[in-house]
């Protein structure tokens, strides 16, 4: 989803299961420019999996059709019948500078789709969630406070929660401005104090969410993206999205 902050400019369904280069120019004939509105695209982009409309003036009509194969990413055609797909895992590859600057905070949005199921209709056992995979990019001179917004983006938008107490360890609640939380986090500095409730997010014991990614150049960008595609790719063959272990289980 391309969104310039009064519609979408790349419309979601327009690329549901068609060809690989179809999804390849979505991405690479989206120009960015003006402002960031990174909590509205969000929104839109949780609406887009609820299958409830959009809040912009894109057309929704292609795109929000719930129960419908061609636009409902949890339902398919099999044998000329639709079927849902409720064990489908979710993702959202965000790339920005984090910056965010108009519209609200995005944290709050990328939480409550890692968090709480997303659709409760009858056919949609289990909890349907989204993982979120940020690329911290476009930065230009870096800052500290892009950059930490796309770390708690990653972190709220990827944990496992293991000790169930519904965020991510040792952060702060998701009503919390992403861009004032400090990375690496107080208790979970492999420098210094490494607690190892820290593994919910940071699988990797590098101080950052397993989901977070930097790119500082156009190749650094490709490797990026080709990383998320590949862990994507990897949870989705293992069938252990990283979910809420005390909210639902999405292995299907």
């Amino acid at each position: 989803v391309a969104y310039d902050g009064s519609y979408m400019r790349t419309p979601v369904s327009t690329y549901k299961n068609q060809s690989l280069d179809n999804y390849l120019n979505a991405i690479n004939y989206s120009r960015m420019w003006g402002g960031t509105p990174t909590g509205t695209a969000v929104v839109e982009a949780q609406k887009f999996f609820q299958q409830s409309g959009f809040s912009s003036t894109a057309t929704a009509a292609p795109t929000v059709t719930k129960g419908s194969a061609a636009s409902d990413p949890y339902y398919d055609l099999v044998d000329g019948v639709t079927v849902a797909a409720p064990c489908r895992m979710s993702f959202i590859i965000l790339v920005s500078d984090g910056e965010w600057n108009t519209g609200p905070d995005p944290l709050p949005t990328i939480y409550d789709m890692h968090f709480n199921d997303q659709r409760t209709e009858s056919d949609m056992t289990g909890h349907q969630t989204i993982t979120t995979y940020a690329i911290y990019a476009f930065g230009g001179v870096e800052s500290d406070a892009g950059r930490n917004s796309m770390k708690a983006m990653a972190a709220y938008g990827g944990f496992l929660d293991r000790d169930r107490d519904t965020l991510p360890f040792d952060c702060p609640a998701a009503s919390t401005a992403s861009k004032t939380i400090t990375w690496p986090r107080p208790n979970c500095d492999p420098a210094n104090t490494w607690d190892a409730r820290c593994i919910e997010w940071d699988t990797n014991h590098t101080g950052s969410p397993y989901n977070f990614y930097q790119a500082d150049n156009g190749d650094a960008l490709a490797t990026a993206l080709a990383n998320v595609v590949q862990s994507i790719s990897s949870q989705v063959s293992s069938g252990t999205a990283a979910s809420v272990l005390g909210n639902n289980d999405n292995n299907g």
